[in-house]
Formats: C-alpha cells, structure tokens, sequence
C-alpha cells in the first residue's frame, strides 16, 4: 500500500499496527521474534530473540514498522518527559524498524538540558545522579568512560534501559500521557 503522511492517516481514520517485531517480549506461551537491547548501546548490539549467540539483528531492519506504513512516527515514554519522533529515512519506504531503533538510539543520547534537570521532581535528580555514575563505571553492561560527560537522557532511564517493546495506545492514554489532544502515528515506548 502506499506510504501515508501522518496527518493523512489520521484524515482517514487509518487502524495502525505494530510490526510484530517491534512489539513486547511475548508472553511464555507465545512464540515469535522480538527484539533485545539495551538501550545504553547502540543499536549494532540489539538482537533478535531468534538469531543464534552473538549475532547483531539484521533480518526485519527494513521492515515496515507500521501498518499501514507512514512517513513519520512519534513515540512517548511514561519513562521521560519528551517525545521522540522518528522520521522514515526513505519517505517512500515509510518508517522502519531500523529507522524507529536508531531514532531512539539518536534521542537517547541527546543531552539534558541545565532547565530539564531543574524542572526534574527531587526522587528524580537523585536517579540521574545515581545513573550517570553507574552508566560512566566499570560495571558490566555499561559503557563507562565511552559515554560523554554530559548528562544525556539515556540516564533519565535509571537502571530500566532495556528495551521494552513499542505499543499501540488509545485515545484516552494518549491524552493522559501528552495533557492533551491526541496526536495522530504515537505509540508508546
């Protein structure tokens, strides 16, 4: 099908999905591919629960992420504050898998702002605190001294930086979680 500018799918009321891929970890009973990474890496580390050992995902890069597919897409997060958008790097293509991992990817290691920490609730300061030293450490599972000295909003995440999956929300949630209108193509991260 053609490639829908994001307003035009709302125009016609389009039913968006998910791609699969993108989608949660499958419940125990389930059985099919989903993604892993944690998202304090880039996103040659993600694999695809399917592939043997240590192999970086590849197959479904290209992949629509939605359907029907759009040129653009929005993701919010009750995680953060911000909303990611995520442009398709072929606009004739539409959005893909690999352009929604490395757009978050991208976000992710955006910096904080001065006035983003200051307007951030106290319990919230003492956690970027405590995960900018832990994400700059030796432990295992962080990048340590590759990541910048700037507070980036990866650290926002605390200790849940693995990648949980991307849903479809309905007008209702989407309203709580942008205190207001809904916007047409967003999905929660």
């Amino acid at each position: 099908g053609p490639v829908l500018d994001t307003f035009l799918a709302k125009a016609v009321d389009a039913t968006m999905e998910i791609n699969p891929l993108l989608a949660p970890p499958p419940e125990r009973h389930e059985d099919r591919p989903y993604l892993k990474w944690n998202m304090l890496w880039p996103t040659g580390q993600c694999q695809k629960s399917t592939d043997p050992g240590n192999r970086s995902w590849y197959a479904g890069r290209r992949a629509p992420a939605t359907w029907p597919r759009v040129r653009s897409i929005r993701l919010i997060s009750r995680s953060f504050p911000w909303i990611i958008a995520i442009e398709a790097r072929d606009p004739d293509e539409g959005v893909t898998c690999g352009d929604v991992m490395e757009g978050i990817h991208k976000f992710m290691y955006g910096r904080v702002s001065k006035a983003q920490m200051q307007a951030a609730p106290e319990n919230q300061k003492s956690l970027l605190s405590k995960s900018y030293y832990h994400n700059r450490s030796t432990a295992p599972d962080v990048p340590g001294g590759r990541l910048e000295e700037a507070l980036l909003r990866c650290d926002w995440l605390g200790l849940y930086t693995s990648f949980g999956g991307i849903l479809v929300l309905d007008e209702q949630t989407q309203r709580d979680l942008l205190h207001g209108a809904p916007l047409p193509c967003t999905f929660e991260l």
